[in-house]
């Protein structure tokens, strides 16, 4: 519409010009009416540019946006017992009792699982022992297999509370298995929380880290 605006505008300056041209007494009078379109077609043509900078800002926003959308997409989101975290869709996921039989805020267990795949995901809370040392909290963890090859523990922040994460290997049935485990105490509602992560694939960090970054304890 500006576009237009601007072309209307150039025509009737045109015209001007062309009556000036042919009746020499109204020149001045029309040379200032000129003037005066010539000046609102500037100001017109700087507004367009303003548009067209601010349409092209929306563009990238928007451009940002889908970006962000696609790399969302093929994920589902699972949030009860006082915390949330992203998985992908085809991921299937068992809920399972810890201290009780039934699964409730203070204690539970939820594995995310691929058919016919190797990689799993477990979450597990519990409240009766917070805070935990995390250290001693990973020593459990190793505890209960055999075979395990460690790796470098770390230590890092979780939305604001201390974790430490440490990978593994493992080998069951001649065939290897790589790990991380992690374990953090939310201070928000009082769990305690761990998260193992296993698959057959070598590079489980960087997965295992876009796990970690989409927890959020309530």
């Amino acid at each position: 519409m500006v576009l237009t605006k601007i072309s209307a505008i150039l025509l009737v300056v045109e015209l001007i010009v062309g009556i000036g041209l042919g009746y020499g007494m109204g020149f001045i009078t029309y040379q200032s009416e000129i003037v005066s379109l010539e000046t609102q077609i500037i100001d017109l043509a700087s507004t367009n540019m303003n548009y067209e900078t601010h349409i092209s800002s929306l563009e990238s926003q928007i451009s940002n946006l889908q970006s962000q959308l696609i790399t969302k997409s093929g994920y589902a989101k699972f949030s009860a017992y006082g915390f949330s975290f992203e998985y992908p869709q085809e991921m299937y996921l068992s809920i399972e009792g810890v201290l009780e039989i039934d699964v409730n805020k203070h204690s539970g267990l939820v594995m995310a699982k691929k058919l016919n795949e190797t990689e799993v995901l477990v979450v597990l809370w519990l409240n009766a022992t917070y805070p935990r040392d995390l250290d001693v909290a990973l020593e459990d963890g190793f505890s209960t297999g055999t075979g395990i090859t460690r790796g470098q523990r770390v230590n890092s922040t979780i939305n604001g509370h201390e974790i430490k994460y440490q990978d593994y290997t493992i080998t069951i049935d001649n065939i290897t298995y790589y790990g991380v485990m992690a374990s953090w105490n939310c201070d928000i509602n009082r769990i305690v929380y761990s998260i193992s992560y296993l698959d057959a694939e070598e590079d489980v960090l960087s997965p295992f880290l876009q796990y970690l970054d989409s927890f959020v304890c309530h």
